[in-house]
């Protein structure tokens, strides 16, 4: 038998023995060269024992230098096809995607293993046209993968693939895309840059975009749609008529800033529909096309009745406040609380640090706006509140609360639990009372209630030890409480009696 001398780096001396020789090969620690393994005996003829049959081989991590998966890398590099199909493989081999052997394989066969993992080592395979890697158990395709310049033929069917990469748009010479009988929700958006791209294999799959009717088009319906995402950015203008659509896509982000015109409108779910937050990310959009029966359930009616760049702006902000922990919603228009609070998807009520909801009409707050658990500032100046939620006592590290300009009638007790709050502002209301029972205030700095209709003071206010400043002018005051003796820090009393 001839022994194979091209291996990268040359053949085990003990692998060319045997194989020269005919004889299997023990590769047991110090065992001689071409010594017959212990669990192999000669057959009743006294012949050697038979080779091991590679397509039976059982499902095990090949060693490095196994002769099979040596034979098949030299192969591939006077060949240029890698065919590590049908071995029983957990991993791909390191030789595989060794920086010498990657420059001659152009046809890279994996398919029919136990792989669940691929190593970024794949990005060298750049001459590589063809890559199966059907029939394995991945979950995850490295991003090396978009390095495949000349990657014409991908295979991933039949795998555990929670998600295509990005990277995969970067396959630029992508003409068969097969990824049937996986865990993928959403087709990239981003393939639609393929200008090659002309068969995609997608079914078995709990796909949630493209749209349904979009998928029932079949590849050529579904390649046209990602495409006019990447005509869009190009253009501006973004058309998503007449693909049977009941929603916005959050794909839009995709076409993000680039995005001036939106026609949507022959979307008419009979439900309404709720406007992703995604169109934050459109700074530029300034013409959106809404079948005018169309009911919007989110952002609020007020919103939207101010058009789509206020729409933009609204959402935008609830994007902003994941990153910057201020949730600024002043002057929206918003007649109600918001209710992309209650997103679990895309908030976390528990990353608001600042709240303004200032110079709206809101006229009460829910409970749910004791989810805002870490929330340090609450501005609801110029709003038509008439009473404080129960759900503010959950704030316990609320340091400022504004509710000036509204239409409260009383202090509420709701404030006794608010340990953390230093600034209290209440001005400019319709309030005669202040609850007697406001006596754990101990971090109370400012307490203002100028230009109510007040008639007397709490003697708990002998409790805000703290207490600097205490406005309490332009209200119905006919005396004052001697506990204000008590307040040593106060530095500002304003203070006018009938």
């Amino acid at each position: 038998m001839e022994v194979w001398n091209v291996f990268a780096g040359g053949v085990n001396r003990r692998v060319a023995a045997a194989l020269s020789s005919g004889r299997a090969l023990n590769m047991a620690p110090g065992a001689p060269a071409g010594s017959r393994p212990a669990s192999q005996g000669v057959s009743a003829a006294g012949s050697e024992p038979r080779a091991e049959t590679p397509a039976t081989t059982s499902s095990r991590d090949l060693a490095e230098d196994d002769p099979v998966i040596q034979k098949r890398c030299a192969l591939a590099r006077k060949g240029g096809k890698l065919d590590l199909s049908k071995l029983g493989l957990k991993m791909v081999p390191s030789m595989a995607v060794d920086p010498v052997l990657a420059e001659y394989v152009r046809v890279a066969w994996l398919h029919d293993n136990e792989i669940s993992t691929l190593p970024p080592g794949i990005g060298l395979w750049k001459v590589v046209s063809q890559l199966r890697l059907s029939d394995n158990r991945i979950k995850v395709l490295p991003p090396e993968i978009g390095k495949l310049k000349f990657l014409g033929m991908l295979h991933l069917d039949n795998n555990r693939l929670e998600a295509l990469p990005l990277e995969l748009a970067k396959c630029a010479s992508l003409n068969f895309l097969d990824f049937k009988n996986n865990r993928v929700k959403r087709i990239p958006v981003q393939l639609g840059q393929l200008s090659k791209l002309k068969d995609i294999e997608y079914e078995l799959n709990p796909l949630v975009f493209p749209h349904r009717k979009v998928l029932s088009q079949g590849k050529a319906g579904v390649i046209k749609y990602l495409k006019r995402f990447t005509e869009a950015r190009k253009t501006g203008n973004l058309n998503l008529t007449r693909v049977g659509l009941n929603e916005i896509p959050a794909e839009i982000l995709y076409v993000g800033e680039c995005l001036t015109s939106l026609d949507v409108s022959d979307i008419l779910p009979a439900d309404g529909m709720t406007l992703p937050f995604e169109l934050g990310g459109c700074p530029k959009l300034t013409k959106c096309h809404f079948h005018p029966q169309l009911k919007i359930l989110s952002p609020p009616e007020g919103t939207v009745r101010q058009g789509i760049e206020t729409i933009v702006a609204y959402l935008s902000r609830f994007n902003d406040a994941m990153q910057v922990g201020t949730l600024d919603l002043q002057s929206m228009g918003l007649d109600c609380f918001p209710q992309e609070l209650k997103d679990e998807v895309h908030m976390r009520p528990d990353k608001v640090v600042r709240f303004l909801l200032c110079d709206n009409v809101i006229e009460s707050l829910p409970h749910e706006i004791g989810a805002l658990i870490n929330l340090e500032e609450l501005d609801v100046s110029k709003n038509k509140l008439k009473v404080l939620p129960a759900a503010l006592q959950k704030m316990g590290v609320l340091h400022t609360l504004k509710v000036p300009s509204n239409d409260l009638l009383e202090v509420q007790e709701v404030l006794v639990n608010l340990r953390s709050l230093k600034l209290f502002d209440a001005s400019r209301n319709q309030i005669t009372k202040i609850s007697e029972n406001l006596v754990n205030m101990r971090e109370l700095e400012v307490f203002d209630v100028c230009s109510n209709h007040i008639l007397k003071l709490p003697k708990c206010i002998g409790n805000w030890h703290k207490l600097k400043q205490l406005l309490v002018d332009s209200n119905e005051l006919t005396e004052f409480p001697v506990e204000l003796a008590s307040l040593s820090n106060l530095q500002v009393l304003l203070l006018c009696l009938l």
